[in-house]
């Protein structure tokens, strides 16, 4: 068996849970690779990546073709629709997408306009529920799609939402990258905004996390009040909206979650 090399090793022996599967680990790892600026790469590419041997790596992708979840065309290896199975099984099964989906598409179909719904996947923002009708520009904003929590209305509602210790450990791994030219990075300056968003419940961002975007988003929480999901209405720039959102736009993600 080639050696493990030194992060990896690192990760092995700081894992003390005996019924860990480091296969299993490293395969969805792989799998997590792929990436829209990623559809396809080589073994050389995947592994330098995940930074585990081409040995590995090619063990893991033998499997995962074997599973049918990844294809080889000589060269490139791709993910297949079959992994779409996966994102399946959580959709079908989530308590939370069940009820949130619902709302998003009625909210949607009120205003006319985007709606969606997320968690908090460590530093970024993931959604879980999206509904547009067919003349809204999506954006890229699927299932799944991803973004930075700090700069987006529905991260810093479930940032907000972080008891104090959270909060803290959450601002000191932060490294702020600026996605638009409206992007807030100070520190500082973010702390404050998350303590608005705090005081009036509910976080209006306009262009900081993609140009030509503004939304207003609430928290979603559970029977003991924590914060475990953000329900957000999104818009175009085009319209001078913004006082309407933090208004009209805003009773309306209330109503329809309280309902």
């Amino acid at each position: 068996m080639p050696r493990l090399r030194g992060i990896d090793a690192d990760r092995r022996a700081s894992q003390h849970d005996a019924d860990f599967s480091e296969a299993l680990s490293r395969g969805l790892t792989i799998i997590g690779a792929f990436e829209a600026n990623r559809l396809q790469m080589t073994l050389g590419d995947l592994s330098k990546l995940v930074d585990l041997p081409r040995a590995t790596v090619r063990r893991s992708l033998h499997t995962l073709m074997h599973l049918g979840y990844v294809s080889f065309d000589g060269r490139l290896f791709t993910l297949t629709p079959n992994i779409l199975r996966l994102a399946t099984a959580y959709r079908s099964s989530s308590p939370l997408i069940a009820r949130l989906q619902p709302i998003c598409d009625r909210i949607s179909r009120q205003i006319e306009g985007l709606c969606s719904a997320a968690v908090l996947d460590d530093q970024d923002t993931m959604m879980i529920a999206r509904a547009a009708p067919g003349q809204v520009t999506s954006i890229g904003m699927g299932l799944g799609y991803r973004v930075p929590a700090f700069c987006s209305a529905l991260g810093r509602v479930l940032i907000a939402g972080l008891d104090d210790a959270q909060l803290a450990d959450f601002f000191e791994r932060l490294d702020p990258v600026r996605q638009t030219v409206h992007t807030v990075v100070d520190k500082v300056a973010l702390r404050e905004a998350i303590g608005i968003v705090r005081a009036q419940d509910f976080a209006y961002v306009s262009e900081e996390s993609v140009l030509g975007f503004q939304s207003i988003a609430i928290p979603v929480r559970d029977h003991q009040q924590r914060t475990i999901a953000a329900l957000n209405i999104g818009h175009n720039i085009g319209k001078n909206i913004d006082q309407r959102m933090q208004s009209f736009y805003l009773g309306i993600l209330r109503e329809h979650l309280a309902a």
